[in-house]
């Protein structure tokens, strides 16, 4: 009886760690700011978190994560974007989207804004988390190319 109660112990104790591991949930909005530079997306992304300082780790990651998988509805003069990387493309990738966010890799890829205070409107409590919007530029042509370059995306001049 001990036994069998120690073997169903290291299971809970080793395979519910693992799945929470993998469980890289995304979780935030995107509400475009105004058109960027060339080859840029100017964007304010809201990140759900328990406090600033976490919403303001994870604004990057989920800034090129939309990019990527999501797209957002356009305004501010910026049309809808579709998401860079169909589901397909992500699915058949997987692992190397895994690894690109878990290495941050991504980060060469966007810049925050050079004020990270948070203003009024851009700070609601939500539960027992707030929603945080920082603006951030993502330059989505360099993204593309990297993409590219490593065989994930065929390039756009290959269609013609």
């Amino acid at each position: 009886m001990f036994k069998r109660f120690l073997v169903v112990l290291l299971m809970v104790l080793v395979v519910v760690p693992m799945a929470m591991a993998k469980k890289n949930e995304y979780r935030y909005e995107v509400v475009p700011v105004s058109v960027g530079t060339q080859g840029t997306y100017l964007i304010k992304v809201f990140s759900y978190a328990k406090n600033k300082q976490k919403a303001l780790e994870l604004v990057k990651p989920n800034a090129v994560h939309a990019v990527l998988f999501s797209g957002f509805t356009g305004g501010n003069g910026i049309s809808n974007q579709k998401p860079m990387v169909s589901a397909e493309v992500k699915s058949e990738h997987q692992k190397f989207f895994d690894d690109f966010f878990k290495n941050k890799d991504y980060e060469r890829f966007v810049n925050l804004s050079a004020d990270t205070m948070v203003k009024p409107g851009d700070m609601v409590k939500t539960g027992r988390l707030y929603k945080i919007g920082f603006v951030v530029s993502v330059n989505k042509d360099s993204l593309r190319e990297y993409l590219e370059s490593q065989g994930v995306l065929k390039s756009l001049g290959s269609m013609f």
